[in-house]
């Protein structure tokens, strides 16, 4: 999937529909997997080598968090800037 949207064989919406897909075939139940995984943690951290404000599944995931778990999720930038998740960008990605 990723070399797909790499290689632009892929785009964004694509991407993240396929992403969302793969979460719920995996059975991902965001409520009990991120609220048992986050009890007792000030904060969780995803890791991605895709510059801030660069499409990456990292930000699919936090929108996600966000709307099911109602857990804040913001990102950190290389200077260590603390900012909300680029939702008009999200919301493009996940609408078509």
């Amino acid at each position: 999937m990723l070399y797909a949207y790499k290689e632009k064989r892929m785009n964004e919406y694509e991407y993240s529909y396929k992403y969302m897909e793969l979460l719920v075939k995996r059975d991902v139940s965001f409520k009990s997997v991120i609220r048992s995984f986050a009890n007792g943690l000030d904060a969780i951290e995803f890791l991605c080598w895709e510059r801030t404000g660069d499409f990456c599944h990292r930000y699919i995931l936090g929108f996600l968090i966000e709307k099911i778990a109602q857990m804040d999720v913001k990102e950190i930038t290389p200077s260590g800037e603390i900012i909300d998740l680029p939702y008009e960008s999200i919301d493009k990605w996940l609408r078509k």
